[in-house]
């Protein structure tokens, strides 16, 4: 049983003896607000001054970026039922991954730091701001978009209104059509957006969602699911895909192409196939930390070597002009010898123990392949 099978509720089975067919037969029709491709689709209809001023005004510019990608629901639903909600993690064949704020901030490139959300949303709402972007008491989502695609300038209007849409489809979506009047407090003060920690507030939404999908058995999946999809793709390589490095957001480097190349690995191998590729870059990183820690050792050895060599080397021209040979020119001899072989001893350990931890890595790699798909 793995870790996320003891956080079973309502009698279900665990995740690992659910198959794709019944997971569809359940979620297959699940409503998704979260949305990346209705997202981008209004995002390519703005000018380059609309972007600009997004990317100037806010800390979301990242989300620009991204490319029309549909979501994976039956994946993401495995995913979500997978979490284990003690750690926030999730175990791919027997290694548990945390979901964390890191993984938010490479994948859509906004901050983790900042001014927290959560206070500002227990305020009183600005009743004149709520009347200029509610219809019928509520903001809707489809009135947003239609703003935002209408918007012929760059001004402030048109900044609230993005924040508001990238809330309801990206970042804190639910099953509703609408976006809550409490974040109507983030937009008040436009100078504030830039202040805000726009990651941990996402993140912490999402964990609330996937709580309240497992606890309550529900449906539909809420949160933001487009941090779950990638989060898994970029931690999890499979497929043939090349990961090529580049900075943050992570997300612009997916587009369908590559989202159907992932998938297909998907559901050929099922959640744990890829662990191999993610397993051998930890070992490696782990392998290249080891080596700048002795690396640093031997620099500094070499550095006292060579000080002490200068002065040694300068006490025995002195010696042998003045004297020739006596006792403390042998003492002097002793001591440069014992340096040198302090200094072959550590060379020696820093290529044993170079060969011992690539060796440990392709051993760890080779047990975790004998429980995963490849």
């Amino acid at each position: 049983m793995s870790v996320s099978d003891t956080n079973l509720h309502n009698g279900e089975k665990p995740i690992s003896e659910i198959t794709d067919a019944e997971l569809a037969e359940k979620h297959g029709h699940m409503k998704l607000v979260c949305s990346q491709t209705r997202f981008v689709k209004t995002m390519k209809l703005l000018s380059q001054d609309h972007k600009k001023y997004i990317i100037s005004e806010t800390s979301l510019g990242g989300l620009t970026q991204m490319h029309e990608v549909t979501l994976r629901r039956i994946m993401l639903v495995r995913l979500a039922k997978s979490i284990d909600m003690d750690t926030q993690s999730i175990s791919i064949g027997k290694t548990p991954i945390p979901i964390t704020k890191e993984d938010v901030q490479g994948i859509f490139g906004i901050p983790i730091e900042g001014e927290d959300i959560e206070p500002h949303l227990e305020m009183q709402t600005d009743t004149e701001l709520f009347t200029a972007y509610a219809n019928n008491g509520q903001i809707l989502i489809s009135n947003l978009e239609t703003a935002i695609r209408a918007s012929k300038a760059p001004d402030g209007d048109f900044l609230r209104r993005f924040i508001l849409y990238a809330i309801g489809t990206v970042l804190a979506p639910t099953t509703q059509h609408y976006v809550h009047s409490k974040f109507l407090n983030l937009v008040t003060d436009l100078e504030n957006l830039r202040k805000f920690n726009w990651g941990c507030f996402t993140l912490n939404h999402f964990f609330k969602s996937i709580h309240k999908f497992r606890n309550r058995d529900h449906v539909n999946l809420q949160g933001n699911l487009i941090l779950l999809q990638y989060w898994y793709w970029e931690h999890v390589r499979s497929g043939r895909l090349m990961y090529a490095s580049r900075p943050p957001p992570l997300i612009a480097r997916w587009d369908e192409m590559m989202a159907t190349l992932r998938s297909d690995a998907y559901e050929k191998g099922g959640l744990h196939n890829g662990l191999i590729e993610m397993v051998v870059e930890v070992m490696n990183a782990r392998i290249v930390d080891h080596e700048n820690k002795v690396g640093r050792k031997l620099m500094e050895m070499e550095h006292r070597f060579d000080v002490k060599y200068q002065t040694l080397g300068e006490d025995l021209i002195d010696m042998k002009t003045k004297t020739g040979t006596n006792p403390r020119l042998s003492k002097a001899e002793d001591e440069i010898k014992d340096l040198r072989r302090e200094l072959h001893e550590l060379k020696y350990e820093f290529t044993s123990n170079r060969q011992s931890v690539s060796q440990k890595g392709r051993v760890q790699v080779i047990n975790m392949a004998q429980h995963v798909n490849i």
